[in-house]
């Protein structure tokens, strides 16, 4: 049965636009698609070769499909992690947050995953993806209620015991990114942390935000922290 459905030439087409959705778009473009499932198929479904040339192709550099994909809960809490080597005390509450927003690791909804890209963004998850930064880095006082979902291994918790308080105590070093600005002119930190930070290019109303927010900062420290968070807290910062 399963070389039955390797010869279809469908059954290429279909996992090239799972891969394509995944890595560069929501909405597939059959003329990037068509070229990649034929080779595909020559390459006997190799998906290292696949991923080669996905990642190589001039379109996938395109401003088109660069900040196109909302980020996973995942994406987001483990990019904050990452890009900004943060260190935490319990790492528990990071895996509430993003059970509040939707994802919990080795446990979809079922067996084909989640649906991704704007089923990530509801009512009730876009204010915690927003309040994120600050909830991390001033350790703000924000409980979030976990959801209840078909793999729920406890259906019957109450509301209390689904909270989830931000105790995860935070360290974000700052000296990494003092040393990335450099020389860089104080009112122009902002611009150039955009630059580092999102995939999207950040609107002008939003960066004059960032900038109006750090310039009531009292230290030098204080205001890469305020513009740091107002960076993390943008709609663009939600993109990848």
């Amino acid at each position: 049965m399963l070389t039955i459905i390797l010869q279809q030439p469908a059954t290429a087409t279909f996992i090239v636009t799972k891969m394509y959705r995944f890595f560069v778009n929501d909405v597939p473009n059959p003329a990037h698609i068509e070229p990649l499932a034929v080779a595909f198929r020559k390459s006997h479904y190799d998906i290292a070769d696949l991923a080669e040339r996905l990642f190589s192709a001039d379109w996938f550099y395109e401003p088109a499909n660069v900040g196109a994909r909302i980020k996973s809960p995942v994406e987001l809490v483990a990019g904050l992690r990452r890009t900004l080597s943060l260190q935490v005390d319990n790492k528990q509450p990071l895996l509430g947050y993003q059970k509040a927003l939707g994802q919990t690791l080795f446990m979809p909804p079922n067996v084909a995953g989640w649906p991704g890209g704007r089923n990530w963004i509801d009512s009730s998850s876009l204010l915690l993806r927003l309040q994120l930064p600050s909830i991390l880095f001033k350790n703000a006082d924000f409980a979030v209620r976990l959801k209840d979902d078909e793999n729920d291994i406890t259906p019957q918790t109450t509301g209390k015991e689904r909270t989830v308080r931000p105790t995860a105590g935070a360290h974000l070093p700052l000296a990494p990114l003092q040393q990335l600005l450099g020389a860089t002119a104080v009112e122009e930190q902002p611009r150039q942390l955009a630059n580092f930070l999102l995939q999207a290019p950040v609107r002008p109303e939003n960066l004059a935000l960032v900038q109006q927010a750090a310039s009531k900062a009292a230290t030098p420290e204080e205001r890469l922290r305020t513009t740091l968070i107002s960076l993390l807290s943008l709609p663009e910062y939600q993109l990848s």
